[in-house]
């Protein structure tokens, strides 16, 4: 019984393996003349690509910018006291008066706002909007 076990875990992960490289070879093998010379469109490439996820920020205007920042980590902001900001992200953005995101928790920016003469921050934490959680 032993031995019936142990060949049943083994051909369970040839299965998965051998799926995992069927699926990687038809994706491989793709008609990839589309983008060399053909005149039908490809599927695969979207006719605008999304901006990417960034939180912007500077002293007159947001200059620097941290891009697609995570949950829950701590982003000191570098050099001059910020006071503009741009959350281009679909995260929230507390801000914090010290640069280790110590205190108590400044402006909290919605995913989309944009602020200019906010109370400076010198950190920023991203977390899932208060609607979103769950």
């Amino acid at each position: 019984m032993r031995v019936l076990t142990r060949y049943l875990s083994v051909a369970a992960a040839a299965g998965i393996i051998a799926a995992v490289l069927v699926g990687a070879k038809m994706a491989s093998s793709e008609d990839t003349s589309a983008g060399k010379g053909s005149d039908k469109p490809s599927a695969s490439v979207p006719s605008e690509l999304p901006a990417p996820l960034s939180f912007a920020y500077g002293e007159k205007r947001p200059e620097q910018q941290i891009d697609t920042p995570r949950v829950g980590i701590c982003y000191p902001f570098d050099g001059v006291v910020p006071t503009a900001f741009r959350n281009s992200t679909e995260l929230a953005a507390q801000l914090y008066p010290a640069a280790d995101c110590g205190g108590e928790p400044g402006v909290l920016m919605s995913p989309g706002e944009q602020r200019t003469g906010t109370a400076a921050g010198r950190g920023v934490v991203f977390v899932v909007p208060a609607g979103q959680a769950g």
